[in-house]
């Protein structure tokens, strides 16, 4: 019992993280480039955003323990000693390398956050490149990686995590920024960020169930299907609130309406979240045989 919760809070601790991260990152690089804030206000929103970002690249590291963890309670007999098992998780265990890779990309994402702090567009292009690198290995530590042929769901499950970080995780950053005085340059510029990354996780993701059910009735008759519904429910309300404020919320921000919109945000950054939390237990529950 205690390897599914351990494998579960592992991989929606490193969701989490790369959610942070890349949209740090989008934030920066697109979204705030086309925003044109006032420099003073653009170094709050980016301060408050690299923060969070930083705490995403510790939780990532984080991650790397609890699922070694997890391999080791998922081998250990009942009442064996789970820390020989643990240290062998990284010494001979089949996940070393992808362990290894995990630890190294969360050091230099943190790092790079750091640096980014004194402006440095290198610095965000490094935190780009580590971030991207723990969106692979989300993909390879999953279902896509025990297809017979990998190679297109490991690159659909990549797809889907970077699309849900460029969407989701900017909008978290913007949620945080919403009080902000120039909050609806901000939500304006998010939006084709939002079209693109809302289409990326759609796609990816027909692509990954299409692999894994072999008749619409497994979404109903087994466990895996009725997550995925579940999740594909929570996915079309962040879509509807993300089209509600799409019509709206620049001009309410505008008419300086802060409070409702903040609220409407709210609402949308916890259905995101659960959308996070629920696609990593579907990562770690068995897929249709």
């Amino acid at each position: 019992m205690l390897a599914p919760v351990l494998l579960w809070a592992a991989k929606a601790a490193l969701s989490v993280s790369v959610l942070l991260g890349l949209g740090a990152v989008t934030l920066r690089l697109d979204v705030m480039s086309r925003a044109a804030l006032d420099p003073s206000e653009a170094a709050v929103v980016l301060r408050r955003a690299l923060t969070m970002a930083a705490w995403g690249a510790a939780l990532a590291m984080l991650a790397v323990g609890v699922r070694a963890l997890a391999q080791a309670a998922g081998l250990a007999f009942p009442g064996e000693s789970l820390t020989p098992l643990f240290l062998d998780v990284f010494r001979f265990g089949d996940l070393r390398s992808l362990l290894l890779i995990q630890s190294g990309a969360a050091v230099v994402a943190f790092a790079s956050f750091a640096v980014a702090r004194t402006g440095a567009i290198l610095a965000w292009i490094s935190a780009a490149g580590a971030m991207l690198l723990l969106a692979v290995v989300l993909g390879l530590d999953g279902h896509a990686s025990a297809a017979e042929a990998p190679l297109i769901p490991i690159a659909a499950a990549t797809l889907h995590v970077v699309g849900a970080g460029a969407w989701l995780g900017t909008l978290w950053h913007l949620w945080r920024a919403i009080h902000t005085p120039s909050a609806g340059r901000l939500v304006a510029a998010f939006h084709r960020v939002a079209l693109l990354g809302a289409g990326i996780v759609v796609v990816s993701g027909a692509i990954q169930a299409w692999g894994l059910i072999a008749s619409p009735a497994d979404l109903i008759a087994s466990p895996w299907g009725r997550l995925l519904l579940a999740k594909l429910a929570l996915v079309v309300v962040v879509l509807f609130l993300g089209h509600r404020h799409w019509r709206g919320a620049t001009a309410d921000l505008a008419a300086g309406d802060r409070r409702q919109i903040a609220r409407s945000f709210s609402v949308e950054v916890v259905v995101a979240l659960a959308v996070v939390l629920l696609s990593a237990l579907l990562a770690t529950t068995s897929p249709p045989a």
